[in-house]
């Protein structure tokens, strides 16, 4: 009889063991996936940002959130950011001026993340930042509070003349008429 009891207050604890192991296998399987997904949009992000900016022959900031890119053939490329979603949309003129919407993309990234633009350097470079906020309460005296995700820095018009040079040679041309 107290074999027994004792075989069944053993089973009871191997059976609670298993069942916290599973559950913790399954939290980590699903913090994994999510910073698969926020990699994955990174790298896409990256990859996208390069390719229009690269093209482009004019950039602007549409307030501290929105970058709009023109490439001279009215098309326009924009990128917004809405909290740790950065919205795309290319946009091309019609022969009646309406613009149509070519192309739409969203980049959702962790929900920690913080998304901002680095103009100081513009018209030559822009940049993008993508940092997180610690997930864990417990702050770290030798880990950045705010580590970097994603930096990309891009020079428009890549293949094509700076833009500063074109705007001085503008401004030179004008001066001179």
């Amino acid at each position: 009889m107290i074999e027994m009891l004792v075989s069944i207050s053993v089973t009871g604890v191997l059976l609670v063991i298993i069942a916290g192991w599973v559950h913790e296998t399954l939290n980590c399987a699903s913090l994994i996936k999510q910073r698969q997904r926020h990699h994955q949009n990174l790298t896409r992000l990256s990859g996208s940002l390069r390719d229009h900016v690269h093209e482009c022959k004019s950039m602007a900031m549409d307030g501290a959130e929105r970058l709009v890119l023109s490439r001279g053939d009215g098309t326009q490329a924009t990128y917004t950011i809405a909290g740790n979603i950065l919205h795309f949309e290319k946009r091309a003129s019609q022969a009646n001026g309406d613009p149509s919407v070519l192309m739409r993309d969203k980049f959702v990234l962790s929900p920690n993340s913080i998304v901002s633009w680095e103009m100081s350097e513009m018209p030559n470079w822009i940049s993008l930042v993508v940092t997180r906020t610690r997930e864990f309460g417990r702050p770290s005296p030798t880990v950045d509070p705010m580590p970097v995700d994603l930096h990309v820095r891009v020079a428009p018009n890549r293949w094509g003349p700076s833009l500063a040079s074109s705007a001085a040679t503008d401004n030179k041309n004008a001066r001179s008429k």
